[in-house]
């Protein structure tokens, strides 16, 4: 829901996945959710991430949200032991870097004593 000049407006899906700004009246505030009074009917669907993107008219690919306190699987699938890696040497360090190893050539030359 997005407050427009004291309005309230919420972005629904029609059947068509095309946006509607629907201007709406909140009742009260529970938690982070708004119980809407007016404005809405049951089965609507509102847009809940991305409102300040769409447009009256804009058709969007819609998808299930989950509710607020609903549990959403979080776990992936376990990923295969990883191989132990040896540590790289100095010349690997300067292999992957050559500008390193130009200034520390460079600052050798200048410091270095004359003969």
């Amino acid at each position: 829901m997005t407050e427009v000049q004291g309005k309230f407006l919420v972005a629904v899906v029609g059947s068509d996945n095309a946006v509607e700004l629907r201007p709406v009246t909140p009742a009260e505030r529970v938690g982070a959710l708004w119980v809407i009074d007016k404005g809405l009917k049951p089965g609507d669907r509102v847009v809940v991430e991305g409102v300040q993107k769409v447009k009256t008219g804009v058709r969007v690919n819609a998808t299930q949200a989950a509710a607020e306190g609903e549990a959403t699987p979080a776990t992936a699938p376990p990923s295969p032991p990883r191989a132990r890696r040896s540590r790289p040497g100095m010349a690997k360090f300067f292999i992957n870097r050559p500008i390193v190893a130009m200034v520390i050539a460079i600052l050798m030359v200048i410091v270095a004593p004359s003969p």
